[in-house]
């Protein structure tokens, strides 16, 4: 990640990665409060912008408890950011302790 990045998000320590993207703890000063912001380097050959995706996908999930609620989406010519509400401990970090998330669904099948 490029030091004007990190500047001009506020990003502190990277707390989570994928394929795509990587996940940085974020400090907003303006309302002093800590942020997840996800980072994507922007891919022109995929033809599409994942994290706009993704974003439209928070809102339509807006309110559901365990989704985190969108703060704001933004882009520049090389990147894409999503600001999002920071949830705590990340799925892996979970999963590497052998604590696995169990969810009940309708007809009582669990989940992971």
């Amino acid at each position: 990640m490029e030091d004007k990045k990190i500047e001009k998000y506020g990003l502190s320590k990277l707390i989570g990665l994928g394929g795509f993207a990587e996940v940085f703890l974020c400090h907003n000063g303006k309302l002093k409060r800590y942020e997840a912001c996800k980072i994507q380097k922007k891919e022109p050959k995929l033809g599409m912008k994942l994290l706009k995706y993704e974003a439209a996908i928070l809102n339509h999930l807006k309110g559901i408890k365990g989704i985190p609620e969108l703060y704001r989406y933004d882009e520049d010519s090389h990147y894409e950011l999503l600001k999002m509400e920071l949830l705590g401990e990340n799925l892996e970090s979970i999963l590497k302790r052998g604590q696995l998330v169990s969810t009940k669904v309708k007809d009582k099948q669990r989940l992971l």
